[in-house]
């Protein structure tokens, strides 16, 4: 069951995120479809090539899912066969919570199996 967070609405994560990064500072956001996986150019943004496998802890996902939708998780733990997301509105109810996914249930939830992009915050 995944563990769901006292932040229970999308509007009081971004109320939150403002509290921890500042009022200068927010996810970017995605750019327009097809490219829908990637984020907008922000100065504070670092992106990242490679593998879900070898991203970090506090690295930020955004992906396009096999439905066409984009989405975006942060990596809240990683293990070696796969990874717990924290994010918001997964189910479509939004709740912020955290849910794991194996690499190969990551890999069958996109769209492509390069439909998604990795980057930290500075």
């Amino acid at each position: 069951m995944p563990r769901i967070f006292p932040i229970i609405s999308s509007q009081d994560f971004e109320r939150y995120q403002k509290a921890l990064l500042g009022d200068g500072m927010t996810i970017p956001s995605t750019v327009a479809a097809p490219n829908d996986y990637l984020w907008n150019s922000d100065p504070n943004v670092v992106g990242q090539s490679g593998l879900i496998q070898n991203a970090s802890l506090g690295w930020i996902v955004q992906m396009k899912l096999a439905s066409g939708i984009p989405h975006t998780a942060i990596i809240y733990s990683k293990d070696a066969n796969g990874v717990t997301f924290l994010d918001s509105n997964w189910s479509n109810d939004n709740k912020v919570q955290t849910h794991y996914k194996t690499f190969t249930q990551f890999y069958a939830m996109l769209y492509s199996s390069g439909s998604y992009s990795l980057y930290y915050i500075l």
